[in-house]
């Protein structure tokens, strides 16, 4: 009997291990583009939206608000301002009242691509109606009760008469 010998499988060298290795996380590497985050925020211009309060009560407060969520509480007659991005859509309103006055907005509505300075907001006290003076006094005591039994007060026919006695 021939003894035959059995071929060994060659035994890879680290080196060619090291090799491969390095070469598979290259390409895994390359893959994923390197990663470089997002682009730069883009600055947005932004303009102030505002005007003039006029009529404001001493020691009153206004709340004047745009519909994106920026607001103002102004408390003195003058110029007012909010600061809003340009290309925003704007509606101004009144969000708090001063006690007292009711104040209303003029030119309060627009698209910002520049300052606006025309949206006026104008205050004025409430009308309070006059009080009536009480006349006389509050009738107080019994009132009479009209209905089906008033029709019968009187003498019915149970009801002892003169004839009666």
């Amino acid at each position: 009997m021939a003894k035959t010998t059995a071929a060994a499988a060659p035994t890879p060298n680290i080196r060619t291990l090291t090799r491969t290795w390095l070469l598979g996380f290259a390409v895994v590497l390359a893959a994923c583009g390197g990663g470089g985050g997002d682009d730069p925020p883009v600055n947005t211009p932004s303009f102030r939206v505002g005007g003039q309060l006029a009529g404001l009560g001493a020691g009153k407060t206004v709340v004047i608000t745009d519909a994106s969520g920026p607001s103002a509480a102004v408390s003195a007659n003058g110029s007012y301002s909010l600061q809003l991005p340009a290309g925003t859509a704007y509606s101004l309103r009144i969000a708090a009242q001063p006690v007292g006055q009711t104040c209303t907005i003029a030119n309060g509505s627009g698209t910002v691509s520049a300052d606006v300075n025309n949206v006026s907001v104008a205050c004025r006290d409430n009308d309070v109606p006059p009080q009536r003076p009480h006349a006389g006094r509050q009738r107080r005591g019994p009132r009479h009760r009209q209905g089906a039994g008033a029709a019968t007060r009187g003498r019915g026919s149970h009801a002892r008469g003169p004839r009666d006695r």
